[in-house]
């Protein structure tokens, strides 16, 4: 004032609002998926002016981006029969989100032709390459397929792999004197796989059939029969050998398990053409083993009874063990 200046008053105080946050996407689905494309969408951002989505393949590391300005975007340009990974983030005025937890969305399969029918007995069993992919296709619940190819003396070692599959399919590897001397039953379409080394050389004939009365009309898989100088060893693949099936098919036999699927509990029946003393085993699908017990088998048709009830659902593989015989079999729990 003009007669001077005036102390402060009591201070006071006041907030600012706060910054206008971008919201996470959420909500995020697909649509529209082909073999080689599809829409992904989520739901909007309030004052989102552009988003930015990532996709990649499920098996792989790195990720692609492309961005919309609205809450959807067309991917192109996919691979058929596969799983995808995606995830959104928005920009706002007041900065960019942070992605959103990842969705995903598998491809559709690829129609393929069949050019190996009517293959559906082993009178009627065609002729494949070896060391080369076919494919081909259960087109109906009672649909099976029959291939043969041959071996030599200079190349007696086997692999069978069965890829690529639409449903649960198996597969089974008869010797140049029709008896079985290899099966891979998988669950799902987890690929398949048979090792059989020096074996009698002659015409070998593979059956894939689809799991109860599996089958997909339009899409194909892949079978590759190998055959090679060297013994094949891969993973946990059981390799067999001209000594151990005499082994296997000398012991246990006739394996079966009813009723499969089941609720409850199984019954186990079995051939023994000797007395031993078995290993009994169930294993899940990570390969954990989940039931053991030792049984006294005597010459002949043996049975013994498992509790299932506190499994949980899905399905395991039921093994017996003698030796170095290995017996196997699937079981379903519902």
């Amino acid at each position: 004032c003009a007669s001077g200046t005036s102390a402060y008053s009591a201070a006071s105080s006041f907030t600012t609002a706060a910054a206008a946050s971008c919201g996470v996407p959420t909500g995020l689905a697909s649509a529209s998926i082909t073999t080689t494309g599809a829409t992904v969408s989520w739901t909007a951002v309030s004052g989102a002016t552009s988003y930015s989505v990532q996709y990649k393949l499920s098996t792989a590391t790195a990720w692609t981006t492309v961005t919309s300005t609205t809450n959807s975007r067309s991917l192109t340009g996919l691979t058929a029969n596969s799983t995808y990974n995606f995830q959104v983030s928005a920009t706002c005025a007041s900065g960019t989100s942070a992605y959103s937890t990842a969705a995903s969305f598998t491809t559709a399969a690829a129609a393929c032709t069949d050019n190996y029918e009517s293959n559906n007995t082993s009178g009627t069993a065609k002729t494949i390459s070896v060391n080369t992919n076919i494919t081909a296709r259960i087109g109906s619940s009672t649909d099976q397929d029959w291939f043969k190819f041959s071996t030599n003396n200079s190349n007696k070692n086997i692999r069978i792999d069965l890829t690529n599959l639409p449903a649960d399919y198996d597969v089974v590897l008869y010797n140049p004197s029709g008896v079985q001397v290899g099966i891979s039953q998988n669950s799902g379409t987890t690929a398949e796989a048979i090792v059989y080394n020096n074996g009698p050389t002659g015409t070998y004939k593979v059956k894939v059939y689809g799991y109860n009365s599996a089958f997909n009309a339009s899409v194909c898989y892949t079978l590759k029969a190998s055959r090679s100088g060297t013994a094949f060893r891969e993973g946990d693949v059981v390799e067999l050998t001209e000594e151990s099936l005499e082994l296997a098919t000398s012991t246990v036999s006739e394996l079966n398990v009813y009723p499969n699927p089941t609720t409850e509990d199984v019954d186990v029946v079995f051939n023994a053409s000797t007395d031993a003393t078995v290993n009994i085993a169930i294993f899940d699908l990570m390969g954990r083993e989940v039931y053991s017990t030792k049984m006294a088998a005597i010459t002949g048709i043996n049975k013994t009874n498992i509790e299932m009830s506190t499994y949980a659902p899905g399905y395991y593989t039921l093994v017996i063990l003698n030796g170095d015989e290995r017996t196997t079999t699937r079981i379903v729990k519902q």
